[in-house]
């Protein structure tokens, strides 16, 4: 974990650089509490600086999808941007790898694909194909995030976590799942249960749509995130849902991970 120090009185920069020397180390204090999130205070605090010029920086990553911020808890994290800088540093990068079989999925159910990924106590997504049908699901935007564990591809990961990181990851997340309906503690405990019994999760987040959610896993057995597809609730009968579940599973297999 990266361990972050106020900044301190440093010999004089050009502007531009000291306003890049400011962002850098805003950027680490925000990694630092990324799994919680940060408040603006605590980040002016430590990085030394008025308020109102640590709210001016954070505003400018906001905008540049470094930093993300959650109006619900005023707290900061990492933004997408940053994390898919962070993918591409990697030996690969998912929605590289992922977005055709995104297309093929989505090609061959006429609903969305989504690809997900964890951030902190959320869930990112990162790539989502929307399939030419009358009728478009549209449950996730990219870039867009919510609590890990809330809907099918949020599920899967949380189930796939580690049994204490996944509890301790259901304990911070507490409050925010009572903003959802069916996500009261035995809930989450149920569809975890299911998850790792029949290796997919059927789930909705929405009254009129639902979804399938699997996991994502390289070739040594390393989480890395999880695809879903969202479709229309009257669409979604059990064997469709065992269908979908079958043809992610197949589609992902393919993978060169």
């Amino acid at each position: 974990m990266v361990h972050c120090t106020p900044l301190a009185v440093k010999p004089q920069k050009p502007d531009g650089a000291q306003s890049i020397h400011r962002a850098f180390a805003i950027i680490r204090i925000v990694a630092h509490y990324n799994t919680t999130g940060v408040k603006l205070s605590k980040v002016s605090r430590q990085v030394d600086l008025p308020s109102s010029t640590t709210h001016r920086i954070l505003s400018v990553l906001v905008n540049e999808g470094m930093v993300s911020y959650n109006a619900l808890s005023k707290c900061y994290h990492l933004g997408i941007a940053l994390s898919l800088l962070g993918l591409e540093a990697h030996q690969y990068e998912l929605r590289h790898v992922y977005h055709h079989i995104l297309e093929k999925i989505a090609r061959h159910t006429g609903d969305s694909a989504f690809l997900l990924i964890q951030s902190g106590c959320d869930v990112l997504c990162v790539d989502r194909v929307v399939e030419s049908t009358p009728i478009q699901v549209l449950t996730f935007d990219i870039g867009g995030r919510r609590p890990l564990g809330v809907g099918p591809g949020s599920l899967a990961i949380l189930a796939s976590l580690p049994e204490a990181d996944m509890r301790h990851i259901v304990q911070l997340n507490e409050r925010r799942y009572t903003l959802f309906n069916g996500y009261a503690p035995e809930d989450l405990q149920r569809m975890i249960e299911a998850y790792r019994q029949q290796g997919y999760i059927v789930n909705s987040v929405t009254p009129y749509t639902m979804g399938v959610g699997v996991a994502l896993v390289d070739k040594t057995g390393n989480l890395i995130g999880a695809v879903s597809v969202n479709g229309i609730i009257s669409k979604m009968d059990k064997k469709r849902q065992r269908e979908i579940a079958r043809l992610i599973q197949s589609e992902i297999g393919c993978a060169d991970i």
